[in-house]
């Protein structure tokens, strides 16, 4: 037996990698280790490793989860990959998302295909579009907000920024700054986006999806716009309003 195939010291350092990974391990991870092609498929045989991409491979007693996943994809995927669009908006907890079929961007150079995933080949992607969750990298949140916007009505978008903006993972600056970086890209969505993002001025976040649809409403009437989270008092109480419109001030 060689000393890769041991369960001694070699095989920790495989062990703590695959533990941080979510039960997973690259071909090309386990060769650094002295792991070789041979080694990998007798695990498999054996069940110990369940091949969950090509060259990807999950510990048999790992649970399955959407971020093992997407580290899956980006880890078959290669160097520069990062897990986007709906898959992205899931791990950040977008309000009401939801996918299944994981979705990826690659570098254009890297024509890779999956019938398993939704591969993104190319456009722009800056430094500012990338970062890493709990080891996965991924598009950022503006970013991902930004790829997002095209799949949505006008209601359900603002209601997923200003819940963003709620929970301080997307600013309206960083969010402005982005959006004018790719205004020439024509990214679908972008431009409803950047609007929604205007009429909102320097109002408090909303906080439901009734309340985006209401303030959707709201902008289509032409009406003046209100105060949004409104603290008023009466007969010794304090109340917050969804939406107010202060006699003193519109007066």
């Amino acid at each position: 037996m060689s000393t890769a195939e041991r369960d001694t010291g070699d095989n920790e350092s495989i062990h703590e990698l695959i533990a941080r990974q979510f039960g997973l391990i690259a071909d090309t991870q386990a060769a650094s280790f002295g792991v070789s092609r041979q080694s990998i498929w007798r695990r498999v045989d054996s069940g110990e490793w369940i091949r969950v991409l090509p060259r990807v491979y999950r510990a048999a007693a790992a649970p399955v989860t959407p971020m093992q996943r997407a580290l899956a994809a980006t880890l078959w995927a290669g160097d520069g990959a990062l897990a986007s669009h709906a898959t992205a908006a899931t791990l950040f907890e977008f309000d009401g998302i939801r996918t299944e079929k994981t979705e990826i961007w690659v570098p254009a150079k890297r024509r890779v295909r999956s019938a398993s995933l939704t591969v993104h080949h190319g456009g722009r992607l800056d430094r500012a579009d990338r970062t890493v969750l709990d080891g996965v990298p991924i598009t950022t949140p503006v970013r991902t907000l930004i790829d997002m916007a095209g799949r949505f009505e006008d209601d359900r978008l603002l209601a997923v920024m200003e819940d963003l903006i709620r929970r301080d993972l997307v600013t309206c600056e960083r969010l402005h700054a982005r959006l004018e970086a790719l205004r020439k890209s024509g990214r679908v969505g972008g431009g409803r986006l950047a609007t929604l993002l205007d009429q909102r001025g320097d109002g408090r976040p909303l906080e439901s999806a009734l309340e985006a649809r209401v303030w959707t409403i709201i902008l289509e009437s032409g009406v003046r716009l209100p105060r949004r989270q409104f603290w008023t008092g009466a007969a010794g109480h304090r109340y917050r309003l969804d939406f107010a419109w202060p006699i003193l001030e519109f007066a």
